[in-house]
């Protein structure tokens, strides 16, 4: 059997069949072409649209750092003002306090110098004192001591002398 006994038409029924079928063939291929350009355009205005979102994300992203930077180089530029400041103010405090202890460290070494001095003063007047309370104690000494004892005579007519 062969394929003409299968379909019993003549020749030109069967060339009506297989331009048909060759018509519909084209036809369902560039069907099949509009529908697969049609969801590449899908495809691609999805893909557009997605990157049109992402960049106006990420726009907003960066003018929201943008911003948040410019407020933070404020906020250290004030605060470096301020800190620059107050260095200032302690950098003067120390100088003060330096000056201070200065003029302290030169009173402390004049009082060492002064109490140097009452001491070697009063090592002199504790040798002085013991000296005078060494001739105290000799004229003591002389004052508690006994007067020797004169004897006066007795003249021979009885009386006692009278000056």
């Amino acid at each position: 059997m062969t394929g003409g006994e299968l379909f019993p038409a003549s020749a030109w029924v069967q060339a009506v069949f297989v331009c048909l079928f060759i018509v519909f063939v084209i036809y369902f291929l560039s069907w099949q072409r509009k529908v697969n350009k049609e969801n590449q355009d899908f495809q691609r205005s999805l893909a557009q649209e997605a990157q049109n979102h992402a960049d106006a994300e990420s726009s907003k992203w960066q003018a929201f750092i943008e911003a948040s930077n410019d407020k933070w180089r404020a906020f250290n530029k004030e605060q470096r003002v301020e800190n620059n400041t107050a260095m200032d103010s302690v950098h003067n405090s120390i100088a003060e306090v330096n000056s201070s202890l200065t003029d302290v460290n030169k009173s402390l070494s004049n009082l060492t110098n002064v109490t140097g001095k009452m001491v070697q003063m009063m090592d002199e007047v504790r040798s002085d004192i013991r000296e005078h309370d060494v001739q105290a104690k000799e004229i003591k000494a002389l004052v508690e001591k006994p007067a020797p004892k004169t004897r006066a005579k007795k003249p021979a007519n009885g009386t006692l002398p009278t000056e």
